[in-house]
C-alpha cells in the first residue's frame, strides 16, 4: 500500500471515529477537543508533501516556494501540513 493510500485511509478512519464519538461533529471539532489544531478547510481528500511533489513533478524545495508565495494553499492537521487534492488538480 502506498503512503498516499495509507494517509487517505487514516484520514477516512479519523472522520469515521469523529462521527461515532460525536454524531454531527466533523474531524475539525474532534481534533480541537483533543487539543489539536486544523487550519483551513477540512477536505475529505488530503495528500502529503511527497505525493504532491510526485504529482507535479517538482522538488520539495520548489513546492515550499509555491506555498510560501501563496500559490498553493495547505491544510494543517495537527502537526502535519497537507494539501487538498482539489487544489492540486
Amino acid at each position: 500500500m502506498s503512503n498516499a493510500q495509507e494517509l487517505t485511509n487514516l484520514i477516512d478512519g479519523a472522520f469515521a471515529m469523529a462521527e461515532k464519538l460525536r454524531p454531527g461533529w466533523g474531524l475539525e471539532q474532534y481534533l480541537r477537543e483533543k487539543g489539536e489544531e486544523i487550519t483551513g478547510p477540512a477536505p475529505s481528500k488530503l495528500v502529503s508533501i511527497g505525493k504532491v511533489c510526485e504529482m507535479l513533478s517538482v522538488s520539495r524545495t520548489y513546492l515550499w516556494q509555491l506555498v510560501k508565495r501563496g500559490a498553493l494553499p495547505t491544510v494543517r492537521l495537527g502537526k502535519r501540513r497537507l494539501f487538498c487534492l482539489a487544489d492540486i488538480e
